[in-house]
Parts: C-alpha cells; sequence; structure tokens
C-alpha cells in the first residue's frame, strides 16, 4: 500500500488489513503536516470519531494490526518538512531502523548469484507472488 492517500482514506485501508501487516511504502509520499496524526491512528488501532448528517454517531472505524513503513526519510524529516516535530510517543510507535547490513549490498548480507541487490529483491517478490499462502493452506489440510 501507498503513504500517497489522504489521511481518512488510511482508515478503510488499515480495517482492510486487520490482524495483519500493513506495509505503507514510500514515507515521503505522505503529506507532512499529517503523517504524526496518521501515525498515532493506526497505532491506536481506531479511526476518526465522525457524525452522521442528522448529528447521530458513526460507528468508529477499528483494526488490529502493526505497520511498518519504507522511506528514504525519517519521520522526524518528514514532519520537519511541514515545520513540525514528532513527539516522543509518535515516534515510539513508528521507530526508525536503518535497513543496511553493513556488507555494502543494502539490506542484503549477500546476492545469492544475483547481479545486484535490484535483481534479488525482484526474484524474491516474484516467489512470494507464486508461492503465497502455500504453507496456509497445507497446514489447513493437516488440521
Amino acid at each position: 500500500q501507498s503513504w500517497l492517500a489522504t489521511h481518512s482514506s488510511i482508515e478503510p485501508t488499515a480495517q482492510k488489513y486487520s490482524d495483519a501487516l500493513l506495509v505503507l511504502d514510500e514515507l515521503g509520499q505522505v503529506d507532512g503536516k499529517v503523517v504524526g496524526d496518521i501515525v498515532y491512528m493506526l497505532a491506536n488501532e481506531k479511526g476518526k470519531a465522525r457524525n452522521t448528517p442528522d448529528k447521530g454517531n458513526r460507528k468508529i472505524t477499528t483494526w488490529r494490526e502493526i505497520f511498518i513503513t519504507d522511506g528514504e526519510i525519517t519521520l522526524e524529516a518528514k514532519m520537519a518538512e511541514a515545520g513540525k516535530k514528532p513527539k516522543a510517543g509518535q515516534e515510539i510507535r513508528m521507530s526508525h531502523i536503518r535497513a543496511d547490513a553493513g556488507k555494502g549490498l543494502g539490506v542484503f548480507d549477500t546476492l545469492h548469484s544475483f547481479s545486484d541487490g535490484s535483481a534479488l529483491s525482484r526474484h524474491l517478490v516474484s516467489m512470494v507472488q507464486q508461492y503465497h499462502g502455500t504453507a496456509g493452506l497445507a497446514f489447513v489440510e493437516w488440521l
């Protein structure tokens, strides 16, 4: 899923991935003004309270999940673009983890005979797409 979305459109995405892992791609695409609020919302596992047209209360969207994101920018740097500084609670809910294995190959320790990290990454994506759910089906059959 992409960070290139409005604050309110993240809610149904979060609900869709309830009881699963939500991976948000490229932190640099979200508006620095709202990213801190989105981090709180995702980690607190519920959406914004809203009224109905007749002034009643709509059911609040909820979910259960963890989320991760990637990007060439930290939460602190993204919020700084909008003149904001992250609160400790936001930084704890979305910790910055450098993804470099220290071998000059980015996140990889070895390329396993692939020409570069991009080729290995494309292969891994292809294998996930091909075999996703295989173990789950075998497990259900075993049950």
